[in-house]
């Protein structure tokens, strides 16, 4: 593969320094691959309305490899009332960068040319 692109995205959350944590994390795992990894941050707030009703943070990760396939991977941190309805502890934003890296990794190494969410299609 010759280059991961991605995007960190969280909406309503007080903190914009969790959508970098995650991008930070994510890079962390991918740059022992590829040197060529780069992943925006997008803060969205209650002000420029672009959220749904609750907070959350996810990261989409794309793959392009050296003939052109691309292969994706897509993590989102769950609603708090989900997390806290099944008696989990919430996750941290680093380790949501380092599940979604760990996710786009386990795509590349199934091979192929279109990744597992699409094939459906």
């Amino acid at each position: 593969f010759k280059r991961i692109r991605g995007q960190a995205i969280s909406c309503k959350l007080t903190s914009s320094s969790a959508t970098a944590r995650v991008a930070y994390a994510g890079k962390g795992v991918l740059h022992r691959l590829i040197p060529d990894v780069w992943i925006h941050t997008s803060v969205h707030t209650v002000k420029n309305h672009k959220c749904g009703p609750s907070p959350s943070l996810s990261l989409i990760l794309t793959a392009e490899s050296t003939t052109a396939a691309r292969l994706s991977a897509e993590v989102t941190l769950p609603h708090h009332g989900d997390a806290a309805e099944q008696g989990q502890r919430r996750e941290t934003p680093e380790n949501l960068g380092q599940r979604g890296a760990a996710m786009l990794l386990h795509e590349i190494a199934q091979g192929g040319v279109v990744d597992t969410t699409a094939q459906t299609v």
